[in-house]
């Protein structure tokens, strides 16, 4: 489907017509995706990807191979019957609160005319008329940061990933935070795909305090690496990463876990060891034990026997949660390592997968 969204005039007189893609593309479509194709294999793509198959690799996705889990909106430029500018944003196929905005680019020929600006506005505008809520973005140098926070996009320090945001509503970023996890209904427990991704920014602000982290990075980044090699929970390898979570009513991300392997820990311990990472917004704090028993479960099917899991000791109410989950404190990394500082007062708990409670 293709959408005019309005033309905008340029600092220098020009006039800009942006136009809206959103897979699957057909019939008469063909040829702006054509013209697509080739805008981001001349301006965009790296040199290394540019003799691989990619004139069908991305005509796949804007036939919308991937629509079971995402909806891609595309925003174009066009000046002279010619693309002069692109933006993307992607959300959940089946839920458009939190979106990712994807690469901005102009030609450098309209550069520092208000080109992107005017792509970004319109596509802010269209993200939050269809009910957007939080609209994140990584900013990959000063003017795209330039660009974000002139339509509104602003940095937040408590983000651990690093966003800007662009928050729909007209409310603060905030009280949309707080209103977005309200519990209203019955919530579920299940395996994460490539979509749930897009649902967990807002969950890293909202649960700093739920955390437990081993460093494995975000769900996000752990859901594109599945999907970059075909590897989700129901084909994944013995040692793949199980990743599971908790969605409310509403459809949206409120708790995640992941097992994995330690790069570092692994080579000290058998390979049937997972790590646990997770976290979950604090209204939910009582789904915490289902969704790490639907984790255990996956792992156990892989082959996994053992999860580790590192807590300090001064936070008691995560002890007692993984307690409550089977897991048994095997010792403290201070008095393992025979320090005395207090920092390494760390519990390194311990469960044994597939044996009676």
């Amino acid at each position: 489907m293709i959408e005019e969204m309005g033309e905008v005039s340029l600092k220098g007189g020009m006039k800009l017509k942006v136009a809206r893609l959103v897979p699957p593309v057909e019939g008469d479509e063909g040829e702006d995706l054509k013209k697509m194709v080739e805008f981001l294999r001349g301006y965009m793509v790296p040199e290394w990807l540019r003799e691989r198959e990619l004139d069908a690799m991305l005509e796949e996705r804007l036939k919308g191979r991937d629509l079971e889990w995402l909806r891609h909106s595309y925003f174009l430029g066009w000046l002279d019957g010619q693309i002069a500018t692109y933006a993307e944003y992607t959300t959940p196929s089946d839920n458009k609160d939190v979106g990712l905005l994807g690469p901005i680019f102009t030609i450098p020929s309209l550069r520092k005319q208000g080109a992107s600006s005017a792509t970004l506005d319109i596509l802010c505008k269209a993200f939050e008329a269809e009910g957007g809520l939080f609209l994140c973005a990584e900013a990959e140098n000063e003017g795209e940061e330039h660009a974000l926070a002139k339509v509104g996009f602003r940095e937040v320090h408590a983000d651990p990933f690093g966003y800007m945001w662009y928050v729909g509503g007209g409310h603060s970023l905030e009280k949309s935070v707080e209103d977005y996890f309200q519990r209203d209904g019955d919530c579920e427990v299940r395996s994460l795909n490539i979509a749930d991704g897009l649902r967990e920014p807002p969950l890293t602000l909202a649960a700093k305090q739920w955390i437990l982290s081993m460093g494995f990075g975000s769900i996000t980044e752990l859901v594109e690496e599945q999907a970059a090699s075909r590897i989700l929970n129901d084909e994944a390898g013995p040692f793949a990463e199980v990743l599971t979570g908790i969605l409310n009513d509403k459809g949206r991300l409120v708790g995640t876990a992941c097992l994995a392997r330690h790069e570092v820990m692994d080579v000290m311990l058998s390979p049937h060891v997972l790590w646990l990472d997770f976290h979950v917004h604090p209204f939910y704090v009582d789904m915490v034990e289902e969704m790490l028993m639907a984790c255990f479960d996956e792992a156990y099917k892989r082959d996994a026997r053992w999860v580790y899991a590192l807590v300090p000791k001064e936070e008691e109410d995560k002890v007692a949660c993984l307690a409550g989950s089977g897991f048994e404190e095997s010792c403290t990394l201070r008095k393992y390592l025979a320090v005395r500082e207090e920092l390494w007062d760390v519990a390194l708990l311990v469960k044994e997968l597939g044996r009676e409670e």
